[in-house]
């Protein structure tokens, strides 16, 4: 290898030949080299993780390492943890490394690649658990993730090389970038140079931007043809190849002509590069699948996707209805009303809907569930023997969506009695399902639905058994109904066979009449172009009239927007509350999925220092909290006026914190609380163990010299995520000035003081509003303040101020008085990107960790948690909230931790000297009202007194 710089470092070696097999020995040398940081005089040790992150985006991975990946299996069944006082239950699977071809290798030919995780949390409320216990090593699963190198690694790629463009190919223009050449390919050579999915044209198309287009429809291989875009697929995504047909062994067999022939040259070439291809480098989930946080899918690309897999046109119908048998459902509607179907009520009759609605109801959220609805609907469903993990995974996430937004409890249980639906394979040619609550059991068929890209097809079929009909079938669809629509100019020509799945059923939903308080939606309904119920805009092969399509939107701005499969849409929601008269706990509700425009806003507040402190200044001490409500804590010192508390929650298991308020100067309340979407029992929380520290507020040194303060600051100013946000809140910060001046950005901690808003019951159930202290744009002088609510916004709201308290301290390793402390700064992620190992110096013994945030980076919010202790490290990571989604990954934070080798006890302080400055300031604001001409000018004179105090202890 040749010197190799990395910024201003040099690494140099010297080797000499290597057979290819020793190649992952030298590998895991220079990952271990890197690791060391050899360093010249200018330069500052460098660690690992900038050497991968380097080459995962360069031609040197291509060079140096065997094109492989991870690929996870799909979950088992839920199974509780073994040997567990509070057992959570877990789901479990393989992770194996893979050639590109679809050969096992061994583990350290992916060492390089982000490895997931083989656990995930489940619920047996919602899913059916095993009899048998599960053995979980949760700190091993980590370690094994490669959690160091670094946040968001799953959205990477690399160079394969330069590869030429096929005998047949060519670049003429295309009217749709389905191009649809090689559904119909026959011959042995690559169709379309091996790239056969899409060609998006761009004038500023890049290797990123052809790498989003291609990851978001599932695909894992992409090429650049001068400004045109094409995708494809290697074995391993067998999200892509699911629908061909599998080998002997079980994998799957593309067709021919559909993959990468033998690549020209490397990526680095003086010579023409006709097609430049890249690949994503995983990890596979689910089997083989790009996982669902990357997909941005519509069904007219899986269709699409599917038909050049197949070899044949594959419809919408065929997609996802086959022949429709809630056709005989809709058969039984009965008479024609003279009145809108928009004046019934959503009764457990015949309800207000296409189906019969579920009627089965309980006060009792099933475990899994967050208790904030009044009632749950039930509606139990148990597979079939004949179906694979990767459908039952797919599955139950789509049940998981309509649980999630909805009192509609879709749960797994074999134990089931009628009515339930049965999932299955009855039709390998096509998904469907029946429409309604059945007096027995209804099927819903998974065969054509096979992996994690066909979910949003299965939150489709769920939505037939819940009595949801499609939405193009709407009486105001196709024609006008009652003053209202069209909504579609149809072409009736082009439709063939599958007219009847446009025809107007005047059952469908289109609006309610008042069933009473809380009702979400009261008379007519706004049609849903963005429905998942929604069909795609289809098109004829005979494009005679108008180009083949079935329908144009009225207006024709909405025709982007048919098709939807990747979440429910805010009409999905809506119509759900309303036909299954779902009423939040309190008497309100409120539609789940809300589009926020969100502005930021910060309040600096300008506090006066307080008075030089002559009592303790410092207490660090461990406390348990037994998780069964507020706890009185008394501190070993009595301080002058109540101190600051600050603690960090610790463990692994499900979501939760530890709060506090009542801090007098001689003790405090704290307990476990755990956020909505979590539930208690009769015994309560979880126990934590945890670290807490009390500061009296002010600026401060320790006796070594290190300064520090602590303070306390009012706020209502609130951080939600940023795609669960509760309607009519606006992220805001208040920045609050330091009085000491650091020299840099200061260690910084903060946790809320006081529990002012609290609505729930946290003995045993969760807390609401679900608040922790969030932290931001820490500098020298200041940071931001604010309540974190995460995903949970939505659940209770903030109408008082809660106490904020912070410390900040210079970063530095020091020791006093027999005790030494510790201090560290790096990045840490989600629980699902793996838990992060901060080191910090040796303390010899089992110290006493504190932590906090200096930045908020994540969208979705959260809080951080001490997973671990050990005498020279932590297991530390970005803890985040199940309310709306069940994902735990997230962009990687800066937090600083402050280890201490033991108790302390900081004595009251002796002053030695001190001087004292007297500034008088003179401000003056103009202050001119918009509506109005007057301008009121004010002016303040201010005297502010400065102490400047050397101090030693006592």
């Amino acid at each position: 290898l040749k010197p190799f710089a990395l910024s201003t470092c040099r690494l140099t070696f010297y080797c000499g030949w290597l057979p290819k097999a020793n190649m992952p020995a030298l590998l895991v040398l220079i990952h271990l080299l890197l690791a060391a940081g050899e360093t010249d005089g200018n330069c500052s040790q460098t660690g690992g993780s900038l050497f991968l992150q380097y080459r995962s985006r360069s031609n040197l991975s291509a060079a140096f390492e065997p094109q492989a990946a991870w690929v996870a299996s799909p979950f088992r069944n839920c199974a509780r943890q073994c040997g567990a006082a509070h057992p959570t239950a877990f789901e479990r699977r393989t992770v194996t490394c893979y050639s590109l071809a679809g050969q096992q290798l061994p583990d350290i030919e992916c060492e390089h690649l982000m490895k997931p995780r083989k656990f995930r949390r489940c619920h047996c409320g919602v899913q059916q658990c095993a009899e048998t216990c599960l053995s979980v090593d949760l700190e091993e699963d980590s370690s094994l993730s490669n959690s160091e190198t670094g946040d968001d690694r799953d959205s990477e790629f690399e160079c394969m090389g330069c590869y030429p463009l096929g005998a047949d190919d060519d670049l003429s223009p295309v009217d749709d970038a389905k191009d649809e050449t090689c559904i119909d390919w026959q011959k042995d050579t690559p169709c379309r140079s091996g790239l056969p999915f899409y060609r998006l044209h761009s004038n500023a198309m890049t290797p990123a931007t052809c790498f989003e287009f291609c990851l978001g429809v599932g695909l894992d291989l992409f090429g650049l043809v001068g400004s045109e875009c094409r995708c494809g697929a290697t074995r391993l995504n067998r999200g892509v190849w699911g629908v061909a047909s599998d080998d002997a062994d079980g994998a799957p067999r593309p067709r021919k002509g559909l993959e990468l022939p033998a690549p020209l040259s490397g990526c680095l070439t003086d010579d023409a590069c006709p097609v430049r291809v890249y690949r994503w480098l995983g990890p596979f989930v689910a089997g083989g699948s790009v996982p669902e946080h990357l997909l941005e899918l519509n069904v007219g690309d899986t269709m699409y996707v599917d038909s050049v897999v197949a070899g044949q046109r594959i419809s919408n119908t065929q997609e996802e209805d086959g022949t429709p048998p809630q056709e005989l459902a809709l058969r039984q509607a009965g008479q024609k009303r003279q009145d809108p179907m928009w004046t019934r009520n959503c009764d457990d009759a015949s309800g207000c809907q296409a189906g019969r609605p579920w009627i089965e109801r309980t006060t009792v959220a099933p475990d899994g569930m967050v208790p904030q609805w009044q009632e749950y609907v039930m509606v139990r469903y148990k597979f079939d023997t004949d179906v694979d993990d990767t459908r039952k995974e797919a599955f139950r996430a789509a049940a998981a969506d309509w649980r999630t937004h909805t009192c509609i409890a879709v749960v797994e249980d074999d134990a089931a009695a009628y009515p339930y639906i049965l999932v299955g394979i009855y039709d390998t040619g096509s998904c469907w399902a029946y429409l309604g609550r059945p007096s027995s059991f209804h099927k819903i068929n998974l065969g054509w639905c096979k992996t994690l890209s066909h979910k949003g097809s299965m939150v489709h079929e769920i939505g037939h058994g819940l009595g949801v009909n499609h939405e193009q079938k709407r009486a105001d669809a196709a024609q006008e109904y009652h003053g209202k629509g069209p909504h579609l100019q149809m072409f009736w020509e082009n439709t063939g066979t599958w007219a009847s799945q446009y025809t107007p059923a005047e059952k469908s939903y289109i609006g309610s009449a008042d069933d009473g308080a809380g009702d979400v939606q009261v008379g007519y309904a706004a049609y849903d172009f963005e429905s998942i119920m929604h069909y795609y805009r289809q098109r004829s092969s005979n494009r005679t009239i108008n180009n083949g399509y079935y329908f144009n939107t009225v207006p024709a701005s909405a025709v982007n927007l048919v098709g939807n499969r990747k979440a429910l849409s805010e009409g999905d929601i809506k119509q759900a509350l309303d036909t299954y008269r779902c009423r939040l706990v309190g008497g309100t509700t409120a539609t789940t999925t809300t589009t926020t425009t969100t502005t930021t806003t910060t309040t600096t507040t300008t506090r006066a220092p307080p008075p030089p402190v002559t009592g303790p200044v410092l207490e660090i001490g461990e406390i348990s909290v037994t998780g069964q409500g507020w706890q009185s804590f008394s501190l070993r010192s009595t301080f002058e006026a109540a101190p600051v508390v600050l603690v960090v929650p610790s463990g692994q298991g499900a979501p939760a914190t530890v709060r506090v308020r009542q801090v007098t100067t001689s003790g405090f309340e704290a307990l476990v609380a755990v956020p909505p979407a979590q539930t208690g029992s009769p015994g309560g929380h979880p126990a934590m163990t945890v670290t807490y520290m009390a500061v009296a507020a002010g600026a401060h040194q320790l006796p070594d010299g290190r300064k520090f303060e602590a303070g306390r600051v009012d706020t209502m100013a609130r951080q939600v995520a940023s795609g669960c946000q509760g309607g009519g809140i606006s992220n805001s910060w208040t920045s609050v000035p330091f009085w000491t001046s650091f020299g840099s950005s200061p260690a910084f901690m903060a946790t809320i003081q006081s529990a002012n808003n609290e609505q729930g019951n946290v003995d045993t159930s969760f807390s609401f509003p679900f608040l922790v202290a969030a932290a931001s744009s820490v500098t020298g002088s200041s940071a931001d303040v604010a309540l974190e609510s995460a995903e949970t916004s939505i659940v209770g709201s903030v109408t008082q101020v809660e106490t904020v308290g912070y410390f900040a301290m210079e970063m530095g390793d020091g020791s006093f008085s027999g005790v030494s402390y510790s201090m560290v700064q790096g990045s840490v992620s989600g629980f699902d990107n793996g838990i992060t190992q901060l080191s910090f110096t040796d303390l010899m013994s089992s110290p006493l960790v504190l932590g906090g945030q200096s930045t908020r980076n994540g969208g979705d919010g959260g809080w951080l948690r001490l997973a671990s202790v050990a005498s020279s490290s932590a297991m530390v990571f970005f803890e985040e909230d199940t309310y709306c989604d069940t994902e735990q990954s997230h962009t990687a934070e800066t937090v600083s931790l402050i280890a201490w080798s033991g108790p302390v006890d900081l004595p009251p302080l002796t002053t030695s000297s001190s001087t004292t400055t007297t500034t008088t300031t003179t401000t003056t604001t103009t202050t001119t009202t918009p509506t109005t001409p007057t301008t009121t000018t004010t002016t303040t004179t201010t005297t502010t007194t400065t102490t400047t105090t050397t101090t030693t202890a006592a």
